[in-house]
């Protein structure tokens, strides 16, 4: 899936895919706690999350919306080295306002928060 030369179509079935993994582990609730434990530590109602190789940004995009049910607000930088792949997180956002960078991670500066 991080190869470049994937095709678009198979990347997008890549993602879908990655989508209902998260579901089913219920990977997002895995990092509700801690987001929860940060905001009440910080006495913050608003976080900002970065998301490094973000993927189809189903996971931020989930966690928001379980953090949002508790009254913590995360902002979301979701980065990924691919902007098909952030434009597909783009649309999976819908009205969500994200924010996305194409970087390489590994070999560039992240942004800071």
């Amino acid at each position: 899936m991080d190869s470049p030369a994937i095709a678009p179509d198979e990347h997008v079935r890549a993602l879908r895919g990655l989508l209902r993994i998260n579901r089913i582990s219920r990977t997002a609730r895995c990092f509700l706690p801690e987001v929860l434990r940060i905001a009440r530590k910080l006495g913050r109602k608003r976080l900002t999350l970065l998301d490094v190789a973000c993927g189809g940004g189903d996971v931020p995009l989930h966690l928001r919306a379980l953090a949002q049910r508790h009254g913590v607000e995360l902002q979301l930088i979701l980065a990924d080295r691919s902007a098909l792949v952030l434009e597909h997180a783009r649309r999976q956002a819908g009205d969500i306002p994200v924010q996305a960078i194409v970087c390489e991670a590994l070999s560039e500066s992240l942004p800071r928060c």
